[in-house]
């Protein structure tokens, strides 16, 4: 646990509070608050209006007891008490945070970043914590955004301790990533983006979200800066990962082979991508069904959208949907609403548009399959009708539980997802097959 001592003021729109505050950041508790301030006020007017104070968003700003500058932003209330000890008032505030940054941001020698729970295989040996030499270094270097960078990736706790962390579903901080440009300073920004696109393409192979919690800004080997972000931890007893993560070379090849298809793609396709690995791992955390159906299905409909567009979306593009409204609102009108009854006649116009939209828009079922033909990923047209089966059931009603045929229902359809991914990134070397059970190692066609 980090803490920190400092002055400063809690801004909330026109409420100004000068305060003095310790933070706290604790680095692998197993809960959202991990970073917590305590900020005491003795202004006695804060004093009388305490109680009433809104709990969020809050920000900080001020200085640490080493002269640095401190800010914080949404900030969220937790708690509040006044105390009254003769002539001295004073008003305590207890403040969770989701944004801390402490030093000033520039440009630095090195910046690096801590992982949270993300268990992954190295590539070269470094002298251990008990002085052994293990696999515990990996290097890459990648160009981006025209420079070159050297990006180290270091375990920061004994394989044993990591699987014992992971047993006991304890949280742990895993991994160092150091980034260095080469010939050059790196600023934190230029840091920060280059970090989220490694860490997005770690993801698509981890099939588990993976982020950074802490950040250091170095220069001659000095911590001049440094920020902390406030996040629930993903879970690191994750098991649906697309490659060997644990093996030497598989992970940094991986990122090798895939980072400058990735970090050219549209936004959108980036983001369609996240939402496809994010989809299946979140349907896959916990597998009761028939919840993973309709996780599994939202998530489809979600990328039909940003990745089909509307003419494979609708049988009629928007323009030509508003052109014909007012023919089939007249129709509506004429042929239906007189044999409604009154008091739902209202509400039934207000949510035409909404009907007609339905109405004219294509069936999962021939979403999900023009999706895969988008991508040119073969499958096997009964898994996509047992799918969309279950999936209506679960949604509507009628559902009954199978055993373990609901799991290969759901699960060959989530490994077609999993292709698009794969395939989207170019990547021609084996990796896990989760349509069968239990899952082959494998290079698809």
């Amino acid at each position: 646990m980090e803490t920190l001592f400092g002055m400063g003021k809690l801004i909330h729109e026109s409420i100004i509070i000068p305060v003095s505050f310790t933070f706290h950041w604790h680095f692998e508790a197993s809960n959202k608050g991990r970073a917590k301030f305590v900020a005491v006020s003795k202004d006695s007017e804060i004093y009388d209006i305490y109680e009433s104070l809104p709990f969020f968003p809050w920000a900080l700003e001020g200085v640490d007891s080493h002269g640095r500058p401190i800010c914080a932003e949404r900030l969220s209330l937790t708690r509040r008490q006044g105390k009254i000890n003769g002539v001295l008032i004073e008003t305590i505030l207890h403040l969770n945070a989701d944004d801390i940054h402490v030093g000033e941001s520039g440009a630095f020698d090195t910046v690096l970043f801590y992982i949270p729970n993300t268990k992954i295989g190295y590539d070269y040996k470094f002298q251990d914590f008990d002085g052994t030499n293990n696999l515990s270094l990996s290097t890459i270097e990648l160009s981006y955004g025209g420079y070159k960078y050297n990006i180290k990736l270091k375990r920061l706790i004994s394989e044993a301790k990591e699987k014992e962390k992971i047993s006991l579903e304890e949280d742990f901080i895993s991994i160092e990533m150091n980034i260095e440009k080469l010939n050059g300073y790196i600023s934190d920004i230029e840091a920060q983006k280059l970090a989220q696109a490694v860490l997005e393409v770690m993801e698509i192979a981890y099939g588990n979200i993976i982020y950074w919690s802490e950040m250091k800004g170095l220069l001659d080997n000095d911590i001049v800066y440094h920020a902390y972000r406030n996040a629930r931890y993903p879970k690191s007893s994750h098991t649906r990962q697309l490659i060997k993560l644990d093996h030497p070379r598989f992970l940094s090849g991986f990122i090798l082979k895939t980072f400058d298809l990735y970090q050219n793609m549209l936004f959108s396709e980036r983001e369609a991508l996240l939402e496809l690995i994010r989809g299946v791992r979140f349907a896959a955390e916990r597998l009761n069904f028939p919840v993973p159906f309709v996780q599994l299905g939202s998530t489809i409909e979600k990328c039909c959208v940003s990745i089909l567009g509307e003419n494979k979306e609708y049988y009629m593009n928007k323009k030509e949907r508003r052109r014909v409204f007012p023919d089939y609102k007249e129709w509506v009108q004429l042929n239906i609403i007189p044999n409604i009854n009154k008091l739902d006649q209202d509400e039934f116009i207000d949510s035409l548009s909404n009907k007609f939209s339905f109405l004219l828009q294509k069936t999962f079922r021939t979403r999900l399959t023009n999706l895969l033909n988008h991508y040119q990923i073969k499958f096997n047209p009964i898994w996509i009708s047992e799918f969309v089966k279950m999936r209506n059931e679960a949604a509507h009603g009628g559902y009954q539980f199978n055993g373990i045929a609901d799991y290969m229902i759901w699960t060959r359809v989530a490994s077609l997802l999993e292709r698009i991914i794969m395939k989207r990134m170019m990547y021609d070397q084996a990796f896990w097959d989760n349509s069968t059970s239990p899952s082959e190692y494998k290079i698809l066609n």
